[in-house]
């Protein structure tokens, strides 16, 4: 820290991320239990924590928050404290911005085609879903499928946040531009006035559609991008990380007590809905400040091996989870709607865990693995590999994706 440099991974960061793809698949098995009621205690004295799980949608605001965190995390590291505003966007990452988004394209979208495939295949022997049309396979291939709001959810319910995750990565370069030659403090201002606005335009217009687009997000991935920067600058002691630690848990769990009356799932346009985002990021930050600070008996909550292992094939789970919910019903392994419970809820997250885990760790070692060393490789490196040019690689499987959508479209 007295350098300047920053350490650019920490197991407990990866272990936030195994917490917020499980707490994102609790969500989604309680809505597929039938919302049930989660009484804990004695009768005349319990509790019912049913919005935790009615608020597990909040993981998909932790990979958000995380993800300006560690990219921020990456180029500070790269390029150590800048004495003048950098006069170029290279300077500012560390590294040419084709290098970077290689980098990007080869973290996100490897499991995403192979999920996509498995999705088609299904679709075809009319187990899941449908075949999508042209125009959504291809806005869905280059993973703008928010464009064309019926298109958001139309093959995978959770696919609606990557849009926001990969144009976030498109923006970075820009967005670390600003922060270095305007200031952290001034970036995360600006990037509230843009949501705050995006969401004026949403309530006037009476037209949901801003909601889909990667404006209305900006402060979760810039808020990611301060709390990186002011921690890197000032760094906690360890009484510091502490009390960070226990003031972002708190906020954390009571936060969904808090909201819980609100209409709907997720509720943006009144006063509450409106305070939620400060209230959520802000807790999600100085959990990650206090995890980067110091190691304390907090961090060992996220740097416990089964966890950090969690965390390393998250992504997977994140694909992978809604559709085995989904499916688990039609080989008689669903919930029990008409009397929904805590056995039927537990009975569902268990057995979504067995699936997806088989399938994640699959994923993750056949598809995403390889593809990530393949980028990382040096030239030398990359001629004796099998995946010698993975870009090409991939542009290849999306290309196939397109034609086999269009031949199945036809038959």
């Amino acid at each position: 820290m007295a350098t300047g440099r920053v350490r650019t991974h920490l197991d407990a960061l990866t272990g936030v991320r195994a917490y917020a793809a499980l707490a994102v698949l609790a969500f989604h098995a309680w809505l597929n239990a039938g919302h049930p009621a989660l009484p804990v205690g004695p009768e005349a004295f319990s509790v019912d924590l049913s919005p935790y799980a009615k608020f597990g949608w909040i993981g998909v605001d932790v990979f958000f928050v995380l993800s300006g965190f560690l990219l921020t995390r990456v180029a500070l590291s790269r390029t150590g404290p800048l004495t003048a505003p950098p006069r170029s966007i290279a300077e500012s990452l560390g590294e040419s911005y084709g290098s970077y988004l290689r980098r990007r394209i080869l973290r996100v979208y490897p499991a995403y085609y192979a999920c996509m495939s498995v999705l088609l295949g299904l679709a075809v022997l009319g187990v899941y879903g449908h075949v999508p049309d042209e125009l959504d396979m291809l806005l869905h291939v280059f993973m703008s499928h928010n464009f064309v709001e019926r298109y958001i959810v139309s093959m995978n319910g959770v696919f609606w946040t990557l849009p926001f995750e990969w144009h976030f990565y498109l923006l970075f370069p820009l967005l670390l531009w600003l922060l270095r030659r305007f200031g952290a403090v001034a970036l995360y201002a600006g990037a509230v006035v843009v949501v705050l606005a995006t969401k004026a335009q949403v309530i006037w217009a009476d037209d949901g559609f801003g909601q889909l687009l990667v404006l209305i997000r900006l402060d979760a991935f810039c808020a990611g991008m301060l709390a990186s920067f002011l921690s890197h600058k000032y760094p906690l002691g360890r009484r510091a990380a502490i009390a960070a630690a226990l003031a972002g848990m708190a906020l954390l769990l009571t936060l969904p007590f808090v909201f819980a009356k609100q209409p709907g799932v997720v509720h943006y346009y009144d006063v509450l809905g409106f305070v939620k985002p400060f209230w959520m990021h802000a807790a999600i930050c100085l959990v990650l400040c206090a995890i980067t600070a110091t190691r304390t008996a907090f961090v060992r909550l996220f740097d416990h091996p089964a966890i950090v292992w969690l965390g390393t094939i998250s992504y997977s789970i994140y694909l992978w989870h809604l559709p085995v919910v989904e499916l688990l019903p039609s080989v008689g392994l669903g919930a029990d709607l008409a009397a929904p419970s805590w056995g039927g809820y537990l009975r569902l997250v268990a057995w979504t865990l067995a699936f997806v885990i088989p399938l994640s760790v699959a994923s993750y070692y056949t598809i995403e693995r390889p593809f990530q060393r393949a980028g990382a490789r040096r030239p030398d490196e990359a001629r004796a590999s099998p995946l010698r040019r993975p870009v090409a690689l991939l542009l290849v499987w999306a290309a196939a994706l397109l034609v086999a959508t269009a031949i199945l479209r036809r038959l």
